[in-house]
């Protein structure tokens, strides 16, 4: 008996990690090149005038300008602003391994 209760809750530990994972979010808003709204943060690396780089739920995000300064960085609510001249961004490293239409059509 012991060991079927202890099997159970084995499972649903490993169901609740799964839904997490799959739960996570991010989500980026940009606005005129000059204010960015990132959701999902849960550190912020590193920042300069030129490069801002953070960790998201689905990985690191590197945000590329001129002028750049997080305006608001909101770990409760998963959030960093950022304003400045925004010349692009990308995801990298952690749970970006995965192509983008792999991401798409699991």
């Amino acid at each position: 008996m012991e060991f079927k209760k202890e099997n159970k809750d084995i499972n649903k530990k490993q169901e609740l990690k799964k839904d997490n994972k799959t739960n996570a979010q991010s989500c980026v808003s940009l606005q005129n090149k000059e204010q960015m709204l990132v959701t999902g943060v849960v550190e912020l690396f590193s920042s300069n005038e030129t490069e801002i780089k953070a960790k998201t739920m689905l990985g690191n995000i590197k945000i590329v300008g001129q002028q750049l300064k997080p305006e608001k960085l909101d770990i409760a609510n998963n959030e960093l602003q950022v304003v400045g001249e925004i010349e692009g961004f990308s995801y990298y490293g952690a749970n970006t391994s995965k192509s983008f239409l792999k991401r798409v059509f699991k």
